[in-house]
């Protein structure tokens, strides 16, 4: 007889990807001026980072159109010690639709703490005023003596942004040590050095009179 010819059923199993996902995502080397948001996606993905200091990401956004798995996006120009929140959005460069983390929170660190205008004024045989500024109000604890050991102390706990204390009891004619410590609420500190010598004291030894004898060349 005649052979019966064979027929086959072709059946697509190609199957359609599943969700970009977006995962480990860090806020890392931050400093006062800006951070770096790193991120990876589970297929090849294009990004846009928006961010700003409300949840409306106002201030900016960065954009990388390179296609990876593993995402890193550096913002600067950002404000010292301020708050915060990005937007990530990364798109499958296959066409595999797109996956959002929003509300990621960081704060920007602190610029230094620091002492300005350390001064030495109204010095007498037994007295004398020390002044300063820092650019952040903060408490001060001032060390004073006769060597960088010190041995007497001034403190003033209130923060301040200007200061001022008063040394007495001190000796005539001396040289005297300062050190000044300000700290902040913050944690971060400061420090400064500075000397001064009281008046009084022993005079100086000084020529009163001087004249010209007779000088004989031999």
């Amino acid at each position: 007889g005649v052979a019966t010819p064979a027929t086959f059923a072709l059946t697509n199993t190609t199957t359609a990807p599943g969700p970009l996902v977006i995962s480990n995502v860090q806020v890392v080397n931050l400093t006062t001026s800006s951070a770096t948001i790193t991120w990876t996606t589970n297929r090849a993905a294009t990004d846009v980072l928006a961010f700003g200091t409300s949840l409306s990401y106002r201030d900016g956004t960065r954009t990388n159109a390179t296609p990876s798995t593993t995402h890193s996006i550096t913002i600067s120009g950002l404000a010292a010690f301020t708050d915060y929140y990005a937007r990530i959005t990364s798109t499958d460069s296959s066409g595999g639709g797109t996956a959002t983390v929003e509300a990621i929170s960081f704060r920007t660190l602190q610029t230094p703490l620091q002492i300005t205008d350390l001064r030495v004024y109204a010095i007498t045989n037994n007295q004398a005023y020390v002044a300063w500024t820092t650019n952040r109000a903060a408490s001060a604890v001032l060390r004073y003596g006769l060597t960088t050991a010190y041995g007497s102390t001034v403190s003033q706990p209130t923060p301040r942004t200007g200061s001022y204390a008063v040394l007495t009891g001190l000796a005539a004619g001396t040289t005297y040590y300062i050190k000044l410590n300000s700290s902040e609420s913050g944690g971060l500190t400061a420090e400064a050095t500075t000397l001064f010598n009281t008046t009084g004291g022993t005079p100086p030894l000084a020529i009163t009179s001087l004249q010209a004898g007779s000088i004989t060349q031999t």
